[in-house]
């Protein structure tokens, strides 16, 4: 079950938007897959050629801030040399009705 979905926008530099893909898929090869981590989907942003939006799963949202708060910041440079501007993160949670 899902508790919570962090969705990211990244927007690359004009025309990286393929090696910011890379960038991203390495960043999470290079991370042990964290406790509470259900999964992630990509997809491209159709309303920008330079964008990416990142969507991650997780059992809880404690879960989700212990795992991001452990993430050193260094580990994202490569990442971050790519994007034209800070990414944006929305935590969603399942709307109980």
């Amino acid at each position: 079950m899902v508790a919570l979905r962090a969705i990211v926008e990244l927007k690359a530099k004009p025309g990286r938007r393929e090696e910011l893909l890379a960038a991203l898929e390495e960043l999470y090869r290079s991370v042990p897959s964290p406790v509470g981590f259900i999964g992630r989907t990509h997809y491209l942003n159709l309303d920008d050629p330079d964008g990416i939006i990142d969507m991650n799963d997780w059992q809880s949202e404690e879960q989700y801030r212990t795992f991001h708060e452990s993430v050193d910041p260094s580990s994202m440079g490569p990442l971050m040399d790519i994007l034209a501007e800070p990414f944006r993160r929305t935590l969603a949670g399942e709307l109980n009705r």
